[in-house]
């Protein structure tokens, strides 16, 4: 459903405008500014269709306006800066646009949009004449520059578009002839980008040779290189790309991890906090990590692609490389500490004294407070068990450290009253100096606030850990050479 939202302007405003508006266009005009007069002299018409005072002005500035632009764009033009020059007939086209639709009779004898046509012919075809010379002397990259630009000025300008995918692939087979195989194939790739070229040789081409590159990759057991690359031969020609191939790639580029966390609970981790942590790290696992790992608890009833059955129903038995599967056993132990005494300071806590809701006086308690520091570290070791190789990793150590302090104060009934009030009444300093008087609280609270700072901590660090450990594969370089069906281009 469309919302149609009126914004109606206040009349003591735009009023308001109105009268800024009328004074800059004159005092513009009368500095010869004819261009900014009439944006001004515009402005005031969009608020009030009818003002005789901005027409009138209008009509005085208009054709100055064009005609100074005009003769500044013929400048530029000539000097074959094609882009200041359309920056200054697009302000041309605007004022005759607007003088136009107010009614207003044009003094100029010259028409902006044709001027403006006429430019852009003379611009398109000094970037034709560009683009030949830059393709003839296979200077790619600037005829491509050039050709695209005349394909937003002008995309049905001769032979523009099949003159671009000509460069492209001309470009291809240049760096194809060098052996620089994943770049010449992003060339061809751009070829058939071009409107009218999808799915032609420029795509098959692509598709071959990065169906060769994902083949190399998978030989060398860079899987997920070979995914990524196998998977875009397919969507340019699928029928290039061997059967098996891609479902070989997809199952061994798997890595399923299984993570289990477990603490040592004489050392206060409640079992409660054990189960947050590990749901956490599989958390930030799962957010953090590639679209190729599988994060899986334990005992877990819920499917996924590394059950027994691979992503496309396929058993592990039947594919040639099954996925990677890694078992994750993280244990965590934790300790919170005094670090020395308390340390004390005299400090006062102010409150008011109300009467029947006016304040009647002022109560100053004076008491003694304590300060204790604790310190916590929470150690931790992770050690992954690779199911394909049968190998477990040594321990990776994990520590993290903090502190915090616990704050309370002793005999908070110990207080003056200044004012009128009485006295004799007791005072306690209110319920935030209560609470601070509950010594047990706070120490608890401050252990509490320490436990969860570690273990926030903690989490990032050993998913940190997992993620650079198992969720990456060694990097290859591209093949010195291919079998291709096609060596050069036509021609060559």
């Amino acid at each position: 459903m469309t919302v149609l939202v009126m914004v109606a302007v206040p009349d003591i405003w735009s009023g308001g405008l109105v009268d800024e508006d009328l004074k800059s266009a004159v005092k513009l005009e009368e500095k010869g500014e004819y261009s900014r007069a009439a944006e001004s002299y515009a402005r005031v018409l969009r608020l009030e269709p009818g003002n005789k005072k901005a027409k009138t002005g209008l009509g005085r500035v208009a054709g100055g306006a064009i005609t100074e632009k005009l003769s500044l764009a013929r400048k530029y033009e000539d000097s074959l800066r094609f882009t200041d020059a359309h920056a200054e007939l697009i302000v041309a086209v605007a004022i005759q646009d607007r003088a136009r639709s107010a009614g207003v009779d044009l003094t100029s004898d010259t028409d902006a949009a044709e001027a403006m046509e006429r430019m852009i012919d003379r611009w398109v075809d000094t970037l034709y004449d560009e683009a030949i010379r830059a393709q003839t002397d296979e200077l790619w990259s600037a005829a491509v520059a050039h050709l695209r630009r005349i394909e937003a000025l002008r995309p049905a300008h001769l032979d523009v578009r099949p003159r671009l995918a000509e460069v492209w692939t001309s470009w291809g087979f240049r760096e194809l002839e060098l052996r620089m195989y994943r770049s010449a194939a992003g060339r061809f790739i751009e070829a058939s980008m071009v409107p009218g070229f999808a799915g032609g040789p420029a795509a098959r081409n692509a598709a071959e040779m990065l169906a060769r590159i994902g083949d190399h990759a998978l030989e060398r057991g860079a899987c997920r290189s070979a995914v990524r690359d196998l998977r875009s031969a397919v969507e340019l020609a699928g029928d290039i790309v061997q059967p098996d191939a891609l479902v070989t790639a997809e199952a061994c580029s798997l890595t399923c991890l299984t993570l289990a966390v477990a603490a040592d609970r004489d050392l206060e981790m409640e079992t409660t906090r054990v189960e947050q942590i590990g749901a956490e790290i599989r958390r930030l696992l799962v957010n953090r990590g590639s679209s190729f790992l599988v994060v899986t608890r334990q005992g877990s009833p819920q499917t996924s692609p590394c059950d027994s059955r691979s992503s496309n129903g396929t058993s592990d038995a039947a594919v040639p490389a099954a996925p990677r599967r890694i078992r994750s056993t993280v244990e965590v132990t934790s300790k919170v500490i005094l670090r020395s005494p308390a340390t004390s300071r005299n400090s006062e806590y102010r409150s008011s004294q109300m009467i029947g809701g006016q304040i009647v006086g002022e109560s100053v308690t004076v008491v003694r407070v304590y300060d204790e520091v604790f310190v916590g570290a929470m150690t931790g070791t992770i050690t992954l068990a690779d199911q394909r190789t049968g190998r477990t990793s040594q321990a990776i150590p994990v520590r993290i450290e903090g502190q915090t302090t616990a704050q309370w104060v002793k005999n908070p009934a110990t207080a003056v009253s200044i004012g009128t009030a009485d006295r004799s009444t007791r005072i306690d300093g209110g319920p935030g100096l209560s609470r601070l008087a509950n010594i047990d609280g706070q120490r608890f609270e401050a252990r509490t606030r320490l436990k969860d700072a570690l273990a926030q901590d903690f989490v990032v660090e050993v998913a940190r850990i997992i993620l650079e450990t198992v969720d990456a594969e060694p990097g290859i370089s591209d093949p010195l050479s291919l079998e291709l069906s096609f060596v050069s281009a036509p021609g060559r």
